[in-house]
Order: structure tokens, then sequence, then C-alpha cells
């Protein structure tokens, strides 16, 4: 996946996401699954080394999608993770809650 791709898919999974009731700060979960349909690689974690995956591809791709979330919603996204969101976001998956 390119960055044009990702443009173009971000806004129409939103859209299928808030049809389906997801709420804002939920959606990067539900994001990543419908944009990495074949990844089963790790996406958070020490020790992970980005530089073996493209920009959009398994934790970047993580990445990339809660940056694009965040920047389209702000304070809605940023209601649940705050400022330091990936910190929060790293302890909700390694806690089990996704």
């Amino acid at each position: 996946m390119d960055r044009n791709e990702f443009l173009t898919r971000m806004p129409l999974i939103d859209m299928e996401l808030a049809d389906k009731g997801v709420p804002v700060h939920a959606r990067a979960f539900h994001a990543f699954p419908l944009l990495a349909t074949n990844y089963h690689g790790p996406l958070l974690g020490y020790g992970i080394d980005l530089g073996l995956y493209s920009e959009y591809e398994g934790p970047n791709l993580l990445h990339q999608i809660s940056t694009w979330f965040r920047e389209q919603y702000g304070v809605r996204f940023n209601a649940l993770f705050g400022d330091n969101w990936d910190d929060r976001l790293t302890t909700i998956i390694l806690a089990g809650w996704v």
C-alpha cells in the first residue's frame, strides 16, 4: 500500500465503521484489519524493528491509521488516549483489551 491508496481508503473505512456504530476512539483498532487483511505479525512492543516494514505495513500502518484518526477528529479521538496515545495504545493491546 502507498500513501495515495491509504488516503483514498481511510475515509471509506471511517464511514463504514461509523455506519456500524463504532465510536471514534475505537475506529483505529477496527480499521487496521480492514486495511491489512493478511498481516499476522507484531504491531506493538519492544524490539520491533520498524525499519523492516514499509511506511504503510504492520506497526507503521497502525501508527499511520492512529495519526489519521487523530488528525481527523482531534479532541474526540484524544478523549480516550490524550496526548500520549502511543503509550496508552500499547498498554491496551498488551493488557489484552483489544
